[in-house]
């Protein structure tokens, strides 16, 4: 390995790079072929498969994709006003506090770091006593919205088994 080590230079580096990025490239181009050559012997196969199968849809966002979505939407939010609104109206307002949090503790210990390479023993007390004073703050914000999204979660999966069990008992 030391007999090499006085050929590893920028320049040889780069040129054995560049060889290796040939050699994966070639390597991937002959894969490609050999499958392309593979698939038109095994055409009618592959053909025959996929009939078996049936054509496997791609997902999109369409107007059938938007009715489902409403049509589960009702079934999980029935009323203007019930629990599962309310755990909606915590959560977005839990994420819009959470943001603002976060754009003080930056701002925060922004501050801290410039306390820091200032040499302000003062400042830097000041703003470290504020950041722990805000940590409980911050920490009940962050229970709360994890309370939102467990409770919603579990009055969505509660309102549409009930839906599904009632559907199926009929």
């Amino acid at each position: 390995m030391a007999a090499y080590s006085k050929y590893l230079t920028v320049r040889h580096s780069a040129i054995a790079g560049a060889t290796a990025a040939a050699c994966a490239l070639f390597c991937l181009l002959n894969k490609r072929r050999a499958a392309a050559q593979h698939g038109k012997r095994s055409g009618k196969q592959a053909l025959q498969n996929n009939e078996k199968e049936g054509k496997k849809e791609r997902a999109m966002v369409d107007r059938v994709f938007i009715a489902r979505i409403c049509r589960i939407l009702k079934i999980m939010v029935p009323r203007t006003l019930c629990k599962e609104t309310g755990y909606l109206l915590l959560i977005a307002v839990m994420l819009v506090v959470r943001t603002y949090c976060d754009i003080w503790m930056i701002q925060n210990g922004t501050v801290i770091d410039s306390a820091i390479i200032g040499r302000s023993r003062k400042d830097f007390k000041k703003y470290l006593f504020n950041f722990i004073a805000a940590m409980p703050a911050i920490s009940l914000v962050n229970n709360f919205l994890k309370y939102g999204l467990n409770e919603l979660k579990l009055c969505f999966r509660v309102r549409l088994t009930r839906y599904l069990y009632e559907e199926y008992l009929k």
